[in-house]
Formats: structure tokens, C-alpha cells, sequence
């Protein structure tokens, strides 16, 4: 049986912000959006589902996963953790 792909949503307006927060990791500007779910397993354009990550540790996160990268990088799980609270308020 066949499943189709999870739609996602898709935002160009919310993605043009990123370029004017800093780096999660080291504060750097311009950041781009990262998806924590990639946008091909549905991850949409999304608060909460993009964070912003300079050039640099963009391409590190797609190179060692987000598990290592979060790993390294622990100020991020707390990111993560804020915005599942958030998330988790939201649909109370």
C-alpha cells in the first residue's frame, strides 16, 4: 500500500525573517531556516519547526544530524524543549 507524502506547509514570508535573527549556535547574522523535520518527511514552514543557523553550522547540522549536533550543541535542546511547551499550550 502505498502512503502518500505529508503535505507541508510552505511559508516564503515567515523563511525572509531568518536572515534577520542571529545564530542559535553563535549569534552570527545573516542565519537561514533550518527545518528540524526536513521539508521532505513534511516538515513545514513553521514556528517551532525551523530554527535559524548561520551558513556554517547549517551545513554542520545536515553533515552530523540533528542528533550529534544537538548533542554538541545542548543550548539547542533547550530551544527545542521551549518551543514543544509552547507548542503544547497552543493546542490545550
Amino acid at each position: 500500500m502505498n502512503f502518500p507524502k505529508p503535505k507541508r506547509k510552505e511559508d516564503k514570508k515567515f523563511l525572509a525573517t531568518f536572515k534577520h535573527k542571529p545564530c542559535l549556535v553563535c549569534g552570527q547574522l545573516p542565519s537561514e531556516p533550518d527545518h528540524i523535520k526536513t521539508k521532505g518527511s513534511g516538515g513545514g514552514d513553521v514556528e517551532g519547526g525551523v530554527w535559524p543557523l548561520c551558513r556554517q553550522h547549517h551545513n554542520e547540522r545536515h553533515n552530523t544530524g540533528i542528533r550529534t549536533f544537538v548533542l554538541k550543541y545542548p543550548a539547542l535542546a533547550d530551544w527545542l524543549e521551549r518551543q514543544a511547551r509552547e507548542e503544547m499550550k497552543e493546542t490545550k
